[in-house]
């Protein structure tokens, strides 16, 4: 069921119980005319929010005590009117009233508390999923799948609370699960919003059979089939950062494959719970621009003002945005990212993950973001991140992957398990303490661009020493002395000694082993020799890349895509930059006399590269297989097509 979603908007509406006056100025014909005016045709809107108020005419929950009318019946009668799309908000693990009035539905944290240490916050206090909030919330979700005309809903804050409440304990108890065991019980808790989220489906569908469903969870992987399309939140100027969205978008698509959509998922604000924040145009079309090229779809959220103000300034800020985005929706409608290349991490570890993914992005590789529970069977090459564990599913994909010819590049102590690397890969671990820091001396093939002098890998190094049927190209540099207190002396200047007897890079002819952490050391220092050492490997296992440019500067990015008898070619160029505490995006960025060296697919002819969105055609050489284009500048974003001919 694929929900084809074009422009979405996503209104928080957390509103204290003790604010009086609510939705009182709410002019809802003006409100949605607005959505119209923007071609938003998909609405995600709080029918319950996380201080526990009802915005309906509830009989099951507790209607918002300053809401004097049925304010989300008006809202969604007019949605329905206008062809807007309208998902229902629940949230599933906060509702601050509701729990003040019903203590038995509060998780119990390990230590015996209803309360969690920071008061200023709206996880203050949180739900036990298997208490009698689970059928409380259920029947407040078929309240309104039966009374109004929604057509999805989103189920929020799906978190592991670890609750040892009387409840969970019998549980528990018949289950043989050790609730001081910390992942036991962390476990115990995700398997029970698990089964919440089930429920809530298996309910609602029978009275909506079509009904959208979204759980926003710590665990996206658990409730998969439950989802009718995605949703990756990310507000890069909050705990996101501007190096998640590159890593997730790409395993949310993963996680959707081909038949459900992902939204994009920011805030027009500085941070949630931001009523008086505005982001700059540019940074909004950044996050957005960078969302269609990794095939998401734009969705920026808001707060809505609790008397129904309707703050005109977001709505041209999201006007500006969104008709910016739509001159190129004739091209990008239907697009995919064909990638053969696959980053693979564990979404428990994912520092290096996020290194990794954004030195791929300034090398301008395009790639995938994979875990062991994603489908591997397309990829040509797996670059399994710094240290990654896997399970024996993930060890058999990881060998299925190598029998049949194709390659790794395996980084740190990446598939080691019980002491062993698998049979295939170039080096043997050794048992043996670390060296820290740690250099690594470039030499050899791999060693191009790189300085001649030992260079700091910033992350932990793997004890490996290469097989004899393969190739040792470089060797870990060890120190002087390790860092650190050794009883009389503080050790902190710890410079390079000299080689020693491991190996920093092994290759044969399917895998590169790197011994060092390249992902935590990008992520934690971003020495640009950790990317140039990446791409080289890269080269080696995979051969040219996809697109190439010079002149364009490491922050901007590119991505390609597939359309109906050609590809897309995005390229975006905005800058961020570190403004005090936080992270601050406000220019596009013009790039002028760009060569752009472009690998085209098999046995196609190059017959013209249009520049969208005016058509005009870009002069272009083809030099093998190779295509050589000309483009005079770029303003932020560009967007290429590439119209081919079967050769």
């Amino acid at each position: 069921m694929r929900t084809n979603f074009k422009y979405a908007l996503f209104y928080d509406f957390h509103t204290p119980v003790t604010i009086p006056g609510v939705c009182s100025k709410f002019d809802v014909e003006a409100f949605t005319d607005q959505l119209l005016r923007c071609k938003v045709d998909f609405l995600t809107w709080h029918v319950r929010c996380n201080q526990g108020g009802a915005y309906y005419s509830t009989r099951t929950g507790i209607q918002h005590p300053g809401l004097d009318y049925d304010f989300f019946g008006k809202l969604a009668d007019a949605c329905k009117r206008k062809n807007i799309r309208l998902s229902a908000y629940f949230n599933a693990g906060l509702s601050d009233e509701e729990l003040l009035r019903h203590p038995e539905y509060m998780a119990i944290s390990p230590e015996g508390l209803s309360l969690r240490e920071n008061r200023n916050s709206p996880f203050v206090r949180s739900v036990c999923y298997n208490s009698p909030f689970r059928e409380h919330l259920c029947n407040m979700a078929l309240e309104v799948a039966k009374n109004y005309p929604v057509d999805g809903f989103f189920f929020d804050c799906l978190k592991v609370y670890p609750c040892i409440c009387p409840v969970c304990m019998k549980k528990m108890q018949a289950q043989g699960i050790d609730y001081r065991n910390e992942k036991a019980l962390r476990d115990f808790n995700s398997q029970s919003y698990a089964e919440f989220a089930k429920m809530l489906t298996t309910a609602i569908r029978q009275i909506k059979p079509e009904a959208l469903m979204v759980f926003n969870c710590d665990d996206k992987e658990l409730l998969c089939a439950e989802h009718s399309h995605f949703e990756c939140e990310c507000l890069p100027t909050s705990s996101w950062g501007y190096d998640y969205l590159p890593l997730y978008s790409r395993y949310n698509r993963s996680l959707a494959g081909d038949d459900r959509q992902v939204l994009n998922m920011t805030g027009r604000f500085y941070k949630w719970g931001d009523f008086g924040g505005l982001r700059p145009q540019a940074a909004l079309e950044y996050d957005m621009f960078y969302g269609i090229a990794q095939g998401l779809r734009p969705d920026i959220g808001g707060h809505f003002h609790p008397r129904g103000d309707m703050d005109m300034a977001v709505f041209d800020r999201i006007h500006a945005v969104y008709s910016k985005l739509q001159q190129y929706d004739e091209f990008t409608e239907g697009a995919v990212n064909n990638n053969d290349i696959a980053l693979v991490f564990d979404k428990n570890a994912v520092m290096p993950a996020k290194g990794l993914a954004r030195m791929l992005d300034e090398l301008k590789i395009q790639f995938d973001a994979v875990t062991e529970f994603c489908d591997w069977s397309k990829y040509k090459l797996l670059i399994l991140a710094d240290d990654l564990c896997l399970s024996g599913k993930g060890r058999k994909k990881l060998d299925d992957h190598l029998l049949s010819g194709k390659k790794v590049l395996a980084l740190g102590s990446a598939a080691l398990q019980d002491g062993k690397f698998p049979d295939c890969f170039p080096a043997n671990f050794c048992e043996t303490t670390s060296f820290e820091p740690a250099y690594f001396a470039p030499e050899g093939e791999l060693a191009k661009g790189l300085q001649d002098m030992p260079l700091s890998v910033y992350a932990n190094t793997t004890a490996m020493q290469c097989k004899s049927n393969a190739k040792s190209l470089m060797k870990v540099v060890k120190p002087y002395m390790n860092f650190g207190w050794d009883g009389l002396r503080s050790n902190f200047y710890n410079a390079p000694e000299c080689a020693s007897e491991f190996d920093f890079i092994a290759v044969n002819e399917q895998v590169i082993q790197c011994a060092g952490g390249l992902g935590m050391g990008y992520y934690s220092r971003a020495p640009y020799q950790h990317r140039i050492l990446l791409g080289n490997m890269l080269e080696q296992l995979y051969g040219e890349t996809k697109v190439k440019c010079p002149q364009l500067p490491s922050f901007a990015r590119m991505a390609v895509q597939s359309v109906p008898g050609g590809e897309l070619l995005h390229i975006m160029a905005y800058a961020a930059e570190a403004r005090g505490l936080c992270v601050s995006m406000e220019d596009a960025v013009t790039v002028c006399d760009l060569v752009i060296e472009y690998k085209l697919p098999e046995n196609t002819k190059l017959a013209q590269v249009v520049l969208a969105p005016d058509g005009k055609n870009l002069e272009f050489e083809v030099k093998g297989n190779k295509a050589v284009i000309k483009l005079d500048r770029v303003d932020g974003y560009a967007l290429l097509k590439m119209d081919f001919s079967v050769k």
